[in-house]
């Protein structure tokens, strides 16, 4: 652990350590396929509701931008 060399004064709520470990056996190009061989893990309406979501978002603002103007 490194020291900062400052006294600091409370209550620590969260942390965390982080260890990173280099894989030589997973090559670059195929460093995603894990999440994308799921095997439909998440349903694939979720992503039509996520799009229809963003889109209402998007029309919401288009509207409040035409009546500001």
């Amino acid at each position: 652990m490194l020291s900062v060399g400052q006294l600091a004064e409370g209550h620590v709520l969260f942390t965390y350590d982080v260890i990173w470990i280099e894989n030589k056996d997973l090559h670059w190009s195929s460093r995603w396929d894990v999440y994308l061989n799921m095997d439909h893990a998440i349903p694939d309406m979720f992503h039509w509701l996520s799009l229809a979501g963003s889109a209402g978002v998007c029309v919401m603002l288009l509207g409040i931008l035409v009546a500001a103007l």
